[in-house]
């Protein structure tokens, strides 16, 4: 015996409506999996964040118990290293305190940061241009006092000076600690 079908139109619609529903379903399902790796990513970087901090509170007790060791002869080692990483200087932080402080009127073209060596203090030398639009002094007067109340940069170089003022609107600021700039 022989199917015959006599509503084309009804079988038609109801492949339709399947693939509707098997796709629905699909999507779904990615969006479900979706929703769970997100949930995985936020509660991963809840416990990276409390993992950096547990590490860094452990790195300052162990830099105290080292201070506090003294003339433990095995932590005369571990006392260097304290020094010298507490002697180092971080330039990224004054790096994003600079592109902070600079405004509209200024064009930043040359950044030169140098660690000091033995009596040479750091130094931190920024030269750019100003717009035309603006006043020579009174755009580098406000750039000089935003660096100076910036403590990233204000904190670590107590000299903030103005060296030079070019006729071509450059401008040279030196940043340095006591006993550097010009």
């Amino acid at each position: 015996m022989y199917k015959i079908n006599l509503y084309p139109e009804r079988a038609e619609r109801m492949r339709a409506a399947r693939r509707r529903v098997a796709t629905t379903a699909g999507l779904t399902g990615l969006l479900a999996i979706e929703t769970i790796f997100a949930g995985a990513l936020l509660a991963s970087g809840l416990l990276l964040g409390e993992r950096v901090g547990a590490l860094r509170a452990s790195a300052r007790e162990s830099a105290q118990a080292v201070q506090n060791a003294g003339g433990s002869p095995g932590m005369e080692r571990a006392s260097q290293l304290l020094r010298i990483r507490s002697a180092r200087t971080l330039w990224s932080p004054k790096l994003s305190a600079l592109s902070e402080c600079t405004g509209p009127d200024l064009h930043l073209e040359e950044i030169h940061a140098q660690k000091g060596a033995g009596e040479q203090p750091d130094r931190f030398e920024v030269s750019g241009t100003l717009s035309s639009s603006s006043s020579e002094v009174e755009s580098v007067s406000r750039f000089l006092d935003r660096l100076r109340d910036e403590p990233r940069i204000g904190g670590s170089f107590s000299r903030i000076t103005l060296a030079t003022i070019e006729a071509d609107d450059r401008f040279h600021v030196i940043c340095s600690t006591e006993g550097g700039g010009q």
